[in-house]
């Protein structure tokens, strides 16, 4: 039987957020439970599905909803704008309502250089805590994480994110290679980094690199064992170049008898050093690394 004395629908700030069940519920104190003991507010259960995972942290602002202590409910962190994602403990919470007592921040969007650091209003976005997000805009998906720099206590953004960018035309585009040929494509997928690892996760490069670590996946140890060990990938144009200039000397240069040694022309030389040259100085890229 429904108690109407006890429903509630009202915003209230989070003091546990510890589940020995698993089950993401918290705690947070309502007006009711101004005099309880943290240890004895009831429970709420969070309203979002599983497959969407975020947890408020102690201090934050959600909103119960319950029609008696135990049937209460959780959906939040109450979050007042885009640039308090990390943490949002608080007057400013509530700013957007009439009980608010202060009132919300200059908005972020209106901060000098910080065009690109949030979505725009008709993106559909999933953001993190602090510096990145997934951005789906009209067929094309944005990766990105360090998107922003702190200026001044503003979100500033960042010349040098790192992101993977995914994107599907409705018309066919066209690029001239470096043989001059035309290319169509459609679709792309781009990655952008100071540095980029490759890593395969078979079980003879599992025995060279470890990238399943269960809580950072690659850790900062591994990482730094991945950028010092890990094999450059060569330019493939260089590395064609290279080909043909090796072919060209095995068929141009003479030998003034049998087993003697080559008689090199000034040209040869020539060639042999710019070989050696572009191996040494081009061949291989310094920031992208496979196993």
């Amino acid at each position: 039987m429904i108690d109407y004395n006890k429903m509630i629908f009202e915003i209230a700030r989070v003091v546990n957020v510890e589940d020995i069940f698993g089950g993401d519920r918290i705690q947070a104190r309502t007006f009711n439970d101004r005099t309880t003991a943290n240890d004895q507010i009831p429970f709420a259960f969070p309203l979002l599905p599983k497959h969407l995972y975020i947890k408020p942290k102690i201090g934050e602002y959600v909103i119960i909803l319950a029609y008696d202590d135990a049937h209460r409910f959780f959906i939040g962190p109450i979050i007042p704008q885009l640039n308090k994602l990390e943490i949002e403990d608080t007057l400013y919470a509530k700013s957007f309502f009439d009980e608010g007592i202060v009132a919300p921040n200059i908005n972020p969007e209106y901060v000098r250089n910080s065009d690109g650091v949030f979505p725009k209003a008709d993106e559909i976005a999933l953001m993190g805590r602090k510096n990145t997000d997934i951005i789906f805009k009209d067929d094309e998906v944005w990766i990105r994480a360090g998107k922003y720099n702190e200026v001044g206590g503003n979100k500033v953004f960042s010349l040098n994110p790192t992101y993977i960018k995914i994107k599907h035309d409705l018309e066919t585009n066209f690029y001239t290679n470096r043989a001059g040929e035309n290319i169509e494509y459609k679709t792309t997928a781009t990655f952008v980094a100071d540095e980029i690892n490759l890593i395969s996760s078979s079980n003879k490069a599992k025995q060279l690199f470890k990238v399943n670590d269960p809580n950072d996946m690659i850790t900062d140890i591994e990482l730094q064992n991945i950028l010092e060990k890990a094999y450059r990938l060569p330019y493939g144009d260089i590395l064609a170049e290279i080909l043909l200039d090796t072919l060209n000397f095995a068929v141009t240069h003479v030998h003034n008898g049998n087993l003697a040694p080559p008689s090199l022309s000034p040209e040869t030389v020539e060639l042999i050093a710019q070989i050696r040259n572009k191996i040494n100085t081009k061949l291989l890229s310094n920031n992208i690394r496979i196993n």
